[in-house]
């Protein structure tokens, strides 16, 4: 390994331009690699349900089904909607109510068989049935929804599994490089704080996209990942692997001082790393590879691509990040800065004196941990996993009772002692006040909800009672109340149906 390390050392921009090289391939496995969004298909195949599923799919061709739904709508209407939607590509057939009898015909008049299955109680919602054409290929069913989804207006929405993969890949799509680019400022906030240099926090995430692009490149092999997987792997990837880098680049430092050329100290801070490096990684790669064994196939698809992806980490780590740091060396001496990290020595000293007194209150808070943890709820349906705020949106709008939630200890600790805190110490009235604009009226006092307001000398004063509602300061006629400087010329909301 030495002679490895010292080599790479002595020859940094061909190990840099190899790795840049290799990238292409990597690039081009990237976007060649396909991407499953339907998580049934991980289930193993001799569950029945699985095998019911097959058997609608083959002989019915309704596994894949979707529902459209319309409300208020004129029946001519909604047959005009129904024969747009037939005109897609990959829809075979939509069932609705005229497949089976005349439009002319009112609901009421119906068949009890056919009103109950097409129109909702009140008559003012009816569905149809929409079916894909197998022979369209993988992936058409879910081409047609983006097309029909065009095709609703106002009073139409479309329901069913092939609808919420539909809508799973649209937010994995849009949002994945949203939390990748928060992921990767937030990682440089830190590492810049916490190293020597504001330029080192750059190269380490420079040495992680690379062994980031070198994973997501190799799954090109295995065909296709799971959306969870693409989702995860890059932010997981760069948490399990960054204090490689950290490590490595502290162990050059310290190297630095025990010898004459800065590439015998590289090369001994990579051969020194190496066994601690490759025994940390090999624990976190067979954590992954448990997840193989796993009876739903996701667990295969994660924990192979997590295990690959942490083999490149380290590999990135041993042979690019010393090439990347001995290139870029003057612009991190350029840019060192004191560091950030506050003296622990006294810290560490008190927590040996009591290591056993730590013991023991680590210990004592496995009970409560277990119990918080046990009152958890799980959920295995993935359209809850969906956004639900226009669902409730809409329940307001009708007046409907929304829908209960199960509160556990962790709920009822949060609401008690953590709410509890937090309002004794960060809610106060203090900033409140009247301005010259006040007229006296009395209508903040009115309107608090915790009577929190008198009226002293014609001006309101507040208590302590207050719960940061915000009801005085939207509702005075005159906007005459402020907030400190935080409220100075922002507008005030009023809910237009109260």
């Amino acid at each position: 390994m030495k002679k490895i390390a010292l080599w790479e050392a002595k020859h940094p921009k061909t190990v840099l331009l190899l790795a840049l090289l290799l990238l292409i391939p990597a690039l081009i496995g990237f976007a060649c690699t396909g991407v499953n969004y339907d998580i049934l298909s991980y289930l193993p195949d001799e569950l029945e349900s699985m095998q019911g599923e097959q058997v609608l799919d083959e002989t019915f061709n309704t596994a894949g089904i979707s529902i459209v739904i319309t409300e208020d709508m004129q029946p001519k209407y909604t047959l005009a909607l129904k024969n747009e939607i037939l005109k897609v590509e990959g829809v075979s057939s939509v069932i609705w109510v005229d497949t089976l009898a005349d439009i002319g015909i009112p609901a009421d008049a119906l068949p009890d068989v056919l009103k109950n299955i097409f129109y909702s109680a009140d008559g003012t919602k009816t569905m149809m049935l929409v079916r894909y054409d197998p022979a369209g290929g993988e992936g058409s069913d879910l081409k047609a929804i983006a097309k029909i989804k065009t095709l609703l207006g106002e009073n139409a929405f479309m329901s069913g599994l092939s609808v919420i993969v539909d809508d799973t890949r649209e937010i994995c799509d849009s949002q994945a490089p949203l939390y990748i680019a928060v992921a990767v400022a937030l990682a440089l906030a830190v590492m810049a704080l916490m190293m020597e240099s504001w330029f080192q926090p750059l190269i380490v995430l420079l040495s992680l996209g690379i062994a980031v692009l070198y994973n997501m490149g190799t799954n090109f092999f295995l065909g296709e990942i799971s959306f969870i997987t693409q989702c995860v792997a890059a932010v997981l990837q760069l948490g399990v692997t960054m204090d490689y880098s950290i490590f490595l680049i502290d162990r050059y430092s310290e190297e630095k001082e025990h010898y004459p050329t800065r590439e015998e100290a590289m090369a001994a801070a990579v051969t020194k790393s190496f066994a601690a490096l490759a025994g940390s990684s090999l624990t976190t790669v067979f954590g992954f590879l448990a997840l193989c064994f796993m009876h739903l196939k996701l667990g295969f698809d994660i924990g192979f691509v997590m295990a690959k992806g942490v083999l490149f980490g380290i590999l990135t780590v041993v042979f690019v990040l010393p090439s990347i740091v001995l290139i870029f060396e003057k612009q991190i001496l350029k840019y060192r800065h004191r560091s950030f990290i506050p003296d622990l020595t006294k810290v560490n000293v008190f927590t040996l004196k009591h290591k056993k007194a730590f013991a023991l209150i680590f210990l004592l808070l496995l009970a409560p941990s277990y119990l918080i943890q046990k009152d958890i709820d799980l959920y295995y349906s993935m359209n809850k996993a969906l956004p639900v705020i226009d669902t409730y949106a809409g329940l307001i709008t009708e007046g409907a009772q929304l829908p209960e939630r199960h509160a556990g200890v962790a709920d009822k600790l949060k609401s008690g002692i953590v709410n509890s805190a937090f309002y004794a110490m960060f809610v106060k009235a203090k900033k409140f006040y009247a301005t010259d604009a006040c007229i006296s009226c009395g209508k903040c006092a009115v309107n608090c909800l915790t009577h929190n307001i008198e009226l002293k000398a014609g001006k309101p004063v507040w208590d302590d009672k207050c719960f940061h509602c915000m009801k005085c300061i939207c509702d005075c006629p005159e906007g005459a109340i402020e907030y400190g400087k935080v409220s100075v010329g922002k507008p005030r909301y009023h809910c237009p149906e109260v």
